[in-house]
């Protein structure tokens, strides 16, 4: 008896364990944004930046500038894949 108690807090604090590592992976921020036009669609993966916010952006496929949506504080926000470092 006394060795299934032994083995159940060793399951349990295995549990506890992993809960706290999949948190910490959970708060890596992300270095890269794949943008997608919304004129053409075209994908093209740029690296955020980390001082300011991006708040224009040339599509080198159509060569249409466009800029973030109402609300939105730059193009990462706004057309990525990822949001910029500040809002991660």
């Amino acid at each position: 008896m006394r060795y299934i108690f032994i083995l159940l807090a060793f399951l349990l604090i295995g549990c506890a364990t992993n809960e706290v590592e999949d948190q910490t992976d959970a708060q890596v921020i992300s270095e890269y944004s794949e943008l997608t036009c919304p004129k053409c669609g075209h994908v093209q993966t740029e690296k955020l930046p980390t001082e300011t916010c991006m708040i224009g952006y040339t599509c080198s496929e159509c060569n249409e500038t466009f800029h973030p949506k109402e609300g939105d504080c730059c193009v990462f926000c706004s057309y990525g894949d990822h949001k910029c470092p500040s809002m991660q």
